[in-house]
């Protein structure tokens, strides 16, 4: 609220703020109010994977397709439009499936790995893990797919450390070891 108040003027802010603040407020309390218990927790996540799955449903033939079924069907009830870049990468067109952006959509697919990862069975692993990455891929945006990669990482890095005593403060050394090393070696 400062912030606006400053870039904005007083008069202007006040409405900005106040919305953001609503905004974080009604999360805040939704989570708050109803996520009391471990289950409720883990049924969330599994909404949120479902409603993931849809998108990625919903973006494979967008992207393979090159059509922008959902935006131009809400475009002709509607009248309102976003404008979208129809970029090409890796063969397909980067979809955005319900999002306005196609890398709200990669992130908000993405996101879902370590989530649903640690919620699930092996055997559900073995299906839902796919899901996330096609979902995330169709995107065909570098930052979810970088987050994507990244949570492959730090889910092995788990496995791999399971046993060890005190992994975090090992795994943190040897960051801060590797991070050092090629500080010095580096002439970059």
């Amino acid at each position: 609220a400062l912030c606006y108040a400053i870039v904005y003027g007083l008069g202007e802010s006040v409405e900005r703020s106040g919305t953001y603040v609503l905004e974080m407020l009604v999360v805040y309390l939704i989570a708050r109010i109803f996520l009391t218990r471990l289950g409720h927790f883990y049924g969330t996540i599994m909404a949120l994977f479902v409603m993931m799955a849809i998108a990625g449903a919903f973006a494979v033939p967008e992207g393979i397709f090159r059509e922008r079924f959902i935006h131009d069907f809400f475009r002709s009830v509607t009248g309102m439009s976003y404008r979208f870049t129809n970029e090409v990468r890796m063969g397909i067109m980067r979809s955005a499936s319900f999002f306005e952006h196609q890398i709200l959509y990669g992130v908000f697919c993405s996101s879902m790995l370590s989530l649903v990862w640690f919620v699930s069975t092996p055997q559900q692993r073995i299906w839902r893990t796919p899901i996330i990455a096609v979902a995330t891929f169709m995107s065909a945006s570098s930052a979810p797919l970088m987050l994507f990669i990244l949570q492959c990482w730090l889910i092995l890095l788990e496995f791999l450390t399971r046993n060890l005593k005190r992994r975090v403060m090992v795994v943190s050394l040897g960051a801060l070891a590797v991070t050092v090393f090629l500080q010095i070696a580096s002439n970059r």
